[in-house]
């Protein structure tokens, strides 16, 4: 058996899309990274789940957080779990 310390730990982490609909147009937004990885690169909001932390919370947090919204309805989409890399890091995504 491995020892505890020997398991790698993932980073979970969670995009949101977010849709709106104005004169007959959807749209979905999309955030300017203002840092690394992908700096300066359009992106979707997202964010790291945190320990102790719910699916649901990480995305308000990252709602409230990242542009200032409170209150937005939320239903999970899809989950991949190929194990994504992005900026040299191995991620699980789950879309919301």
């Amino acid at each position: 058996m491995k020892a505890f310390h020997s398991y790698q730990n993932p980073s979970l982490a969670i995009d949101l899309v977010v849709f709106g609909y104005h004169e007959n147009t959807l749209s979905v937004l999309l955030l300017n990274r203002n840092e690394e990885p992908f700096k300066n690169q359009w992106t979707l909001p997202g964010g790291f789940l945190q320990m102790e932390e719910t699916f649901r919370n990480t995305c308000s947090r990252v709602l409230k957080t990242k542009l200032g919204i409170d209150d937005l309805f939320l239903e999970q989409l899809y989950s991949f779990d190929e194990g994504t890399l992005a900026g040299g890091l191995s991620l699980w995504l789950i879309m919301h």
